[in-house]
């Protein structure tokens, strides 16, 4: 279950007075909520479900038991179903912060960051004192790159919270992504004034020292988290980020492979693997962690380009153009995939192909110069 939602749910729900048979009928509806709140508790999903069906067929305007159907049917993954219940419990009771919140949930399940933002808005329109409503409107703005705004709403929640170190980690994250340096690591101080023990705020603060150009007190903050959490993948990231500056490659290839470890899908750390395995001489490899990134980054450029290259490396010219093709599409004036999809396209014959991408590339930048750029910054 979401956290703090079930345990909650239910807390708010009135029974108006009337009709005698209608209060009998609330009473049982009422009833049956509650049991299905337990069975909700204790991991009795599909049995509150039809507890809560029992509440909705008794008191059709119980918008709690429509909203903790949908809580439990998200947790079923059943969106569809979880979507129609939230869509009637606010239909019920429109002016629900709760409903709104548990709403915007749902739409951060599917990845709809704009949606869960919206939702948020509205749940805080009807009770701006919610930190957590406060937090997860922020944390939306941001996967969504509206850092300005994810910033305002984090201070916000700081404003009604602020002994919470894990809200001071995030504001700190927000102000680094928008070059606010000393304020990112004043924020990160202040988490670590409040937990001494929080490994994010320690990485957090590693990464804004290492922006700094404060490269050792970067590593012993870095060396910190990890000793606090040995599955801080961002940590790991950034130490191999330190020795790859100091050209201690090995070291740096094995940093990236704990951090790939901890985190599978950490396209960053897959990429940099790639880079230095190139460096190295292990073609194979590098194509390998390059195929990773496009795998779990399809827009990419970067990554594309790189398959391509090394495709081509290994005389595999057809499937390096399609590579290319792919960073094209994502940027069209990206030269250099022009270019190689040129010189690529000339090695099979197809000359015609290659200079039409040659012009391209000069078109695009006429002081082009393929031995100038520089793929890994």
């Amino acid at each position: 279950m979401p956290e703090d939602t079930i345990e909650k749910a239910g807390t708010q729900q009135s029974i108006p007075e009337g009709d005698p048979k209608s209060d009998e009928a609330r009473q049982k509806a009422a009833r049956a909520l509650k049991t299905g709140l337990d069975d909700a508790n204790n991991s009795r999903l599909n049995e509150s479900i039809a507890h809560f069906n029992e509440a909705i067929k008794l008191d059709p305007a119980c918008g709690e038991a429509y909203n903790c159907k949908g809580l439990v049917l998200m947790e079923l993954n059943q969106v569809d179903e979880a979507f129609s219940c939230f869509g009637q419990a606010l239909k019920i009771s429109p002016e629900n912060p709760r409903y709104w919140y548990n709403k915007s949930l749902l739409f951060r399940e599917l990845g709809m960051f704009e949606d869960e933002a919206q939702a948020c808005l509205m749940s805080l329109k009807y009770d701006s004192k919610s930190v957590q409503a406060w937090h997860s409107c922020a944390r939306a703005l941001a996967r969504i790159g509206e850092n300005s705004e994810a910033l305002s709403c984090m201070e916000k929640a700081i404003e009604l919270e602020p002994s919470n170190a894990i809200l001071w980690f995030y504001l700190g994250s927000y102000q680094s992504r928008l070059g606010m340096a000393d304020d990112a690591l004043n924020s990160y101080d202040r988490a670590l004034s409040i937990d001494p023990n929080n490994a994010a705020a320690w990485m957090g603060k590693g990464e804004a020292m290492s922006h700094a150009s404060m490269y050792d007190e970067a590593m012993a903050c870095f060396d910190r988290s990890l000793g606090i959490n040995g599955s801080m993948a961002e940590a790991w990231y950034g130490k191999g980020m330190l020795l790859v500056r100091e050209g201690r490659y090995d070291e740096a290839l094995a940093m990236f492979g704990k951090a790939v470890e901890v985190r599978p899908d950490y396209a960053d750390a897959w990429f940099y693997r790639g880079c230095i395995m190139e460096m190295q001489g292990k073609v194979k490899e590098a194509l390998d962690c390059y195929i990773r990134v496009t795998e779990i980054e399809p827009k990419s450029q970067t990554a594309w380009f790189m398959r391509g290259v090394l495709l081509g490396r290994t005389e595999d010219y057809k499937e390096a153009i399609a590579c290319f093709d792919h960073a094209i599409d994502i940027n069209p004036k990206f030269a250099e995939a022009w270019y190689h999809k040129g010189l690529f396209s000339s090695m099979i014959g197809n000359n015609e192909e290659a200079a039409r991408c040659i012009s391209r590339t000069i078109e695009i930048d006429p002081d082009f110069d393929p031995n100038v750029y520089n793929v890994y910054n």
